[in-house]
């Protein structure tokens, strides 16, 4: 019976505020029940499951969190728990508060209560990613399920979701201040930046890498100063002030490795903070000193294998499923980019605005883990996972492709389009429910 309770209620809440929330925010039924299949699925995953599994790193995070729990202190390079120590500690303390619960509680398998922290934060980070397909394509319409779906249902997000690991705070929080900016882009207010000065600061507590989406919100106001320079008073308000202030410093205590406070957790909950470094604006803080190499087989894993599927795809039992999924992937990425060319003089000046910001971000992030890919023949490191909100990118172009397909008159193509996303989907669901069968 206790076992059931860990399973059933923290899901139950976690679908229950992210159900509650959406409708609030004015999605419509279809929306919600696609919301609440996907996370059905991602709590069918989490039951069906090891903490470890589907994963190469979900060990070393889940060390740093018990050496939390151990010695009541932040670990230090001298501890030899792993790469995760490089990380922020945010997501580890909250962790490990709920690991001890668990355990203080005499839950069974305590490390998959912990599990639940990722569905949360992954869940604010479909939800974000429902916001900025709505604020683009015409909720209520085939274009807009279809790209929704593509959002929920990606497969790397339903095993991250079911991961003990920082990745996801960095997810949720890069989406976040996404939204932030295309809501800039469509109206020009200080309170759309701080929106996603907020939210940027979220992604560097979660990762070293969030400094990147810091200084993108950072060049939005630069660029909005100079077109405001006559009222600048009107742009810098207190709240947005307040919110590049708490982004900036954030990061600027985050930069050396995560190594923010000396003593964190006492008895899980007394924190103690000791800021006392610097920010020195590594732009490759996820670079190591390896060896040079690079194969085609990596490669390919790092362009489509790793993106889709992640590294935990190495674990999946059926691989003739993964094929078919990749070739339906490709043909979509096709269809979509060949819809847009073919009708980027259709496109209006927001979409076009949003495409390049995505698009600019996306191609950034992947030039970093090229460079990391370059410098390393461990492809446990270089792997499409730091630029995920390209999967926010790819729903809204194939969502946009089906729009102006049916706007053209090529309705054949646009139920091309349906067919697509409907089997690409149907294939993310099956993979899931067939794993251990």
């Amino acid at each position: 019976m206790t076992g059931i309770i860990a399973a059933l209620g923290p899901f139950a809440l976690i679908a229950a505020v992210s159900l509650y929330y959406s409708f609030k925010a004015g999605f419509d039924r279809v929306t919600l029940a696609m919301l609440g299949t996907a996370l059905l699925l991602i709590q069918f995953h989490i039951c069906t499951s090891d903490w470890a599994i589907f994963t190469v790193d979900s060990i070393s995070h889940m060390t740093y969190v018990q050496f939390l729990l151990d010695n009541g202190r932040l670990p230090t390079p001298a501890d030899g728990i792993g790469a995760a120590a490089r990380h922020p500690p945010l997501y580890y303390i909250l962790s490990a508060v709920l690991l001890g619960r668990a355990r203080a509680m005499e839950l069974p398998e305590p490390e998959q209560f912990a599990r639940y922290l990722s569905v949360a934060i992954y869940a604010t980070f479909l939800i974000t990613g429902m916001h900025i397909l709505r604020l683009l394509l015409q909720q209520g319409s085939v274009s807009y399920y279809c790209a929704v779906m593509l959002l929920l249902f990606w497969p790397i997000g339903i095993t991250m979701a079911g991961r003990i690991s920082c990745d996801v705070m960095l997810f949720a929080g890069q989406a976040g201040a996404l939204y932030g900016l295309i809501r800039w882009l469509k109206a020009r207010e200080a309170g759309n930046l701080s929106l996603a000065f907020w939210w940027a600061g979220v992604a560097v507590l979660g990762k070293n890498s969030g400094v990147v989406m810091i200084m993108l919100v950072t060049l939005a106001l630069v660029f909005t100063l100079f077109e405001q320079r006559r009222n600048v008073g009107r742009v810098l308000r207190p709240q947005l002030i307040a919110a590049c202030a708490f982004a900036w410093l954030c990061n600027s205590h985050t930069a050396h490795h995560g190594w923010i406070m000396d003593h964190v957790m006492e008895q899980y909950y007394q924190w103690e903070f000791l800021w006392n470094h610097i920010n020195n604006f590594n732009l490759f803080v996820f670079l190591y000193d390896t060896r040079l190499g690079l194969a085609p087989e990596s490669f390919w894993n790092m362009w489509l294998h790793t993106l889709l599927l992640g590294n935990s795809s190495l674990n999946w039992p059926y691989p003739n499923l993964i094929i078919v999924q990749k070739v339906v992937w490709m043909v979509m990425f096709v269809y979509a980019v060949a819809a847009l060319l073919r009708s980027w003089k259709k496109v209006e000046l927001l979409e076009r605005s949003t495409l390049l910001l995505l698009g600019g971000f996306t191609a950034f992030m992947i030039c970093a883990a090229l460079y990391l890919l370059l410098r390393t023949t461990n492809m446990n490191y270089a792997d499409a996972r730091y630029a995920y909100p390209v999967v926010i990118l790819f729903a809204l172009m194939h969502g946009m492709a089906m729009k102006y397909q049916l706007q053209s008159g090529n309705v054949s193509l646009y139920r091309v389009g349906i067919f697509l996303s409907v089997a690409f989907c149907g294939l993310t669901a099956t993979l899931f429910l067939t794993q251990h069968l």
